[in-house]
């Protein structure tokens, strides 16, 4: 699969899955933080796992805590909520990356 296809993949689904698991009002400022978030730890993500720079499960953690970072600022107050959201949205694109 080219980096293209997986990194839209990852963008419509995550952006899909935050928008369902929060508040109608919440939506637009969390949209734009996971396809805003995405778009930085996609690239880096792939560029390390291409290099080798560590396992897949150790640049995840780090991908999640970098987008519950960015869920946190969005939803304000709250880190359980943002943590639930990131690990919600990751697990079910990790889970895509080894059926794709």
């Amino acid at each position: 699969m080219s980096y293209t296809c997986a990194l839209l993949i990852t963008l419509v689904v995550e952006a899909l899955l935050a928008l369902t698991l929060v508040a109608r009002e919440e939506r637009p400022v969390v949209l734009l933080a996971c396809l805003s978030v995405n778009a930085l730890t996609h690239p880096v993500a792939s560029f390390l796992l291409a290099r080798g720079a560590g396992s897949m499960e150790a640049i995840e953690v780090a991908v999640l805590c970098a987008e519950a970072l960015c869920y946190r600022v969005a939803l304000g107050p709250g880190l359980r909520r943002a943590l639930t959201l990131a690990f919600v949205c990751n697990g079910v694109t990790w889970g895509l990356s080894y059926l794709v």
